[in-house]
């Protein structure tokens, strides 16, 4: 336990168990004005306790962190308690009767978790644990306002429990926002098949993909709202990669085409279903090659050097 709670990450933990000593309160009283109180790194509940009330209270917090610990690992059934303290560590700093327990409670009875589902949960994402229980209703019933079906709220939050922690109601998130503008009627639909959407970044995901798609579909909002998943796909790597191999190595007419069928399936079966190829072979290397060349035009000073290192070493 040594060595866990001194790294930066655990500095909660060693607040807990090991608080700084007393200050002497006639040394704390000179020079020193109320305000500046609050720089000090000191609980000023314990400043004139007695060390026995000290040593009470440190016994107190050791026994919540077992407690919590014990209910963790045997009664939810999370395996790797180390690594779910790793990850959060802050965990030991929750009441487990008031917090770890009713949070528990709200995913399995509210949420209608399967028990055995909820520790992958849990250790996916352990901020959960120190999640308001009113936050995550808010969450759900934001969810709800922007007629996301009921019953697949499970799954969403089981696949994306980030989703129950956040603040910002859905429908006034700039990602909806949007969606909205770009021509989506269906916002609880395209959210029930894209759940990760919400937390997607509007500016550095959604618009270059948006701005993409608009110059290679004819109907890019009837695309996306059929296939939504077309903004989970990496946009140089895959969606620009298949769309010029179709339109320049191909010469095949991409505007028509369904988007999903461009990018639903692995690079072999796209090369064959798609391109028409024999194999794969041709697509992997038009891949490989445009690799080559972006990475040039990203670096173009490392080329340069390059090239004249190279003209320096030429015999004369």
């Amino acid at each position: 336990i040594g060595p866990f709670i001194r790294r930066s990450e655990c500095a909660s933990v060693l607040d807990l168990v090991a608080p700084l000593p007393r200050f002497i309160s006639s040394l704390l009283s000179q020079d020193v004005g109320n305000n500046d109180l609050n720089i000090i790194p000191l609980r000023r509940s314990l400043q004139d306790e007695p060390e026995t009330t000290m040593e009470d209270e440190i016994t107190r917090r050791y026994n919540q962190m077992f407690k919590s610990a014990e209910y963790l690992r045997k009664e939810i059934g999370i395996e790797d308690l180390g690594k779910l303290i790793s990850a959060y560590p802050n965990i030991f700093a929750v009441d487990p009767d008031t917090q770890i327990i009713p949070v528990v409670d709200f995913l399995e009875d509210e949420l209608e978790l399967d028990e055995d589902d909820i520790p992958s949960v849990l250790e996916a994402y352990p901020k959960l644990l120190d999640t308001d229980i009113d936050t995550m209703r808010a969450a759900v019933q934001s969810l709800l306002d922007l007629e996301v079906s009921e019953d697949v709220l499970g799954s969403i939050f089981r696949a994306f429990p980030a989703l129950l922690t956040e603040n910002t109601k859905p429908e006034e998130s700039d990602v909806v926002k949007f969606l909205k503008l770009i021509g989506v009627t269906n916002i609880g639909r395209f959210i029930t098949r894209l759940p990760p959407v919400l937390g997607y970044s509007v500016k550095n995901d959604l618009i270059p993909k948006w701005k993409f798609l608009k110059s290679v579909c004819q109907f890019p909002s009837f695309e996306v709202g059929r296939f939504p998943a077309y903004f989970s796909y990496p946009l140089d790597r895959v969606i620009k990669s298949r769309y010029e191999y179709l339109s320049l190595v191909k010469n095949l007419s991409v505007q028509l085409m369904p988007v999903d069928d461009i990018l639903r399936y692995g690079d072999v079966d796209f090369a064959i279903l798609i391109a028409k190829d024999l194999d794969g072979s041709a697509y992997a290397k038009f891949v490989k090659e445009r690799n080559k060349r972006l990475k040039k035009r990203r670096n173009p000073k490392n080329q340069r050097g390059r090239n004249s290192k190279k003209r320096m070493e030429r015999p004369q």
